[in-house]
């Protein structure tokens, strides 16, 4: 099925190639192995994340108004994400240190800019697929760096060794964030698309590849996340595609096995679950509830406009209860974290932004190709993967983890009739790998 478009391959000369390089240029910066660069959590990496994004989109709104087309792109997203504006906007105004607002605003207007940026470049089915591509290789890169460093490091007595996996990222819970994102994506491209036994062989080895680092980051958060994700595909899959096939459920079936049989075995695996409840140290549940609380009782003293925009662990120091002796840069919520800093009404806009997003998706879903519709699915589980991960983490304060939530929020987000099948002839049966 080919899908029409009101725009043309010359409507915006050369910005494919434009936001293709910046996608991989982005990507080879924000994870190369530099303490200052993996993740982008420190001022290194976040200014390279502005400088690119800004960057590139000051290319992007070159050739946009070049050919005299609207800068950003119309989805059922502009009035939400506006609102969610003008409330960063007031909540920095009204900061308790507004130099520190604005660093923060502007790395939100990156995030903003990306979005528009990767919503133009997803228009187009090679750029959809190139992306997805690039994706999946970066996660299978950190994977093996992450599995490598993991056993190298444990066997050589020699060395420091490490007992959680975090590749490139300074933490083991941000690897296991940005899993958590990329494994349903995946999936969804995996379960909608039929291959030959061989790619399907070479597919699922690569899952099990993801999977075992996902286990090896012994981020309880991690797991729980990547099971929402890959459970929600797996149930949209049956209830609105209805069209797994048996390929497919085959070659799960030793991916579970050879991932629970992993499980069982590993002695510090199941060590782990268990001590999800224990209340000595401050990074454990216990630890998160005081955190919680602390927060919960900022939002109380200044509901409206919170404390402004990247200002929490400055005023989290009035508010940490007794028995959380290390400062806390991070509420260990998203929701949490957020909200102090915004106000409460960042609650509607996020509910609203939501509801806009997974109903958009829903029906993209129903009524795309099968190439669409997968990579649709699988970014859609992502993104449940990291919203439930956010409840007890600050994955989305890490820049690396939010620019992808950003791009997967794109995918879902680009308009289905506004999206072009350009030398690709989606075809029943065709293998995915030759539509590139």
């Amino acid at each position: 099925m080919i899908l029409k478009t009101q725009h043309t391959e010359k409507s915006l000369p050369r910005l494919d190639l434009i936001t293709s390089s910046f996608v991989i240029v982005y990507f080879a910066a924000l994870f190369y192995p530099h303490k200052a660069l993996g993740g982008g959590v420190l001022l290194d990496g976040k200014t390279i994340i502005e400088l690119l994004v800004f960057s590139a989109f000051t290319l992007y709104a070159t050739a946009k108004l070049s050919v005299k087309e609207p800068l950003l792109e119309k989805t059922p997203f502009f009035m939400p994400l506006a609102a969610l504006t003008l409330l960063v906007v007031v909540a920095s105004f009204f900061a308790q240190n507004r130099p520190i607002a604005l660093e923060a605003f502007f790395l939100y207007l990156a995030y903003i800019g990306c979005f528009y940026i990767f919503l133009s470049l997803l228009k187009d089915s090679n750029q959809h697929v190139s992306l997805v591509y690039i994706i999946i290789c970066i996660a299978v890169a950190l994977s093996l760096w992450g599995l490598m460093q993991y056993y190298l490091l444990n066997l050589n007595p020699r060395l420091t060794s490490i007992w959680r996996l975090r590749a490139t990222f300074g933490n083991s819970n941000q690897m296991a964030g940005f899993l958590a994102m990329t494994i349903p994506l995946f999936l969804g491209v995996i379960l909608t698309r039929k291959f030959s036994g061989k790619v399907l062989l070479s597919l699922w080895t690569t899952m099990v590849l993801m999977l075992a680092a996902q286990l090896f980051t012994y981020a309880r958060g991690g797991w729980i996340a990547t099971s929402a994700g890959v459970s929600f595909i797996l149930v949209t899959q049956f209830a609105v595609r209805k069209n797994l096939s048996k390929k497919v459920i085959l070659g799960a079936l030793p991916v579970v096995l050879i991932l629970a049989t992993l499980f069982i075995s590993s002695t510090d695996l199941v060590n782990r679950f268990n001590t999800i409840t224990q209340e000595d140290t401050e990074v454990t549940l216990y630890g998160r509830k005081l955190a919680w609380q602390g927060t919960i009782d900022m939002i109380k003293a200044n509901p409206l406009t919170g404390v402004g925009p990247g200002n929490y662990s400055k005023a989290f120091r009035t508010f940490q209860p007794p028995g959380l002796t290390e400062p806390y840069m991070y509420a260990h919520s998203d929701y949490l974290h957020f909200i102090s800093e915004t106000g409460v009404l960042l609650i509607p806009i996020i509910i609203w932004l939501l509801f806009c997003l997974f109903k958009h998706g829903l029906e993209k879903i129903q009524h795309a190709d099968l190439q669409m519709g997968g990579i649709t699915l699988g970014a859609m589980g992502g993104i449940i993967a990291i919203l439930v991960y956010s409840v007890s983490d600050f994955n989305l304060h890490i820049p690396a983890n939010a620019l992808l939530f950003t791009v997967l929020a794109a995918i879902v987000a680009v308009p289905t009739s506004q999206y072009v099948v350009s030398n690709v002839h989606i075809a029943h049966g065709k293998n995915f790998c030759e539509s590139v």
